[in-house]
């Protein structure tokens, strides 16, 4: 397996073939801190839950506007917030926000698909990922008695295990924006994928 490095703007990236087929733990988790900007973002895009469990997916970009995805459990409600412009901190957060409702079964296999992708959140201990420029995933998943699960992919390759559940992701966001109950058999088919 090759572990050299190709040049990409802003940086270095391994090739593809030697990217993990696993999400990464997320860096507030390997190095107890993290930017202010990311905070701002995770405080504004992603709220904490105050039910009984949540699913989340916070995207980062240099070349777009960061967004984020939480679902409640208990509840059938997707709520999707998008950043108007920078976020250097909560106060100062300008937030677009809309949400729509889902069928409980979509629910259950959102669930599914989270849990078992974080469930197999691990290092690659073979090989260092140095990227500066993309886009960062954070997925979350927290459910009362079980805790609290994160894990991220950077600019995943869409044939790797994190690259599908970022297009699920990206395909829920596509939802949420414009609601088409069409769309549902696709995100359903695309969620059983990231398992494969």
């Amino acid at each position: 397996m090759s572990h050299e490095s190709e040049d990409f703007e802003g940086g270095r990236q391994p090739r593809e073939s030697t990217w993990p087929n696993h999400l990464l733990p997320s860096h507030p988790a390997l190095t107890g801190s993290v930017s202010e900007s990311h905070q701002a973002a995770r405080r504004a895009l992603v709220p904490s839950t105050t039910g009984l469990g949540q699913l989340f997916v916070l995207c980062e970009s240099t070349y777009s506007r960061p967004w984020g995805l939480t679902c409640e459990l208990i509840g059938t409600t997707i709520v999707l917030r998008e950043a108007r412009g920078p976020l250097l901190s909560v106060q100062d957060a300008d937030i677009q926000k809309c949400e729509v409702t889902l069928e409980r079964s979509m629910v259950v296999v959102l669930e599914e698909t989270w849990k078992t992708m974080l469930y197999g959140v691990r290092y690659a201990p073979d090989r260092a990922i140095s990227v500066c420029d993309g886009t960062l995933f954070t997925f979350g998943y927290h459910r009362s008695g079980l805790g609290f699960l994160i894990g991220e992919a950077h600019s995943p390759p869409e044939h790797t295990r994190p690259g599908k559940l970022a297009l699920l992701s990206e395909m829920l966001l596509d939802y949420v924006r414009t609601p088409d109950p069409k769309k549902m058999l696709r995100i359903e088919q695309a969620a059983l994928r990231c398992a494969l």
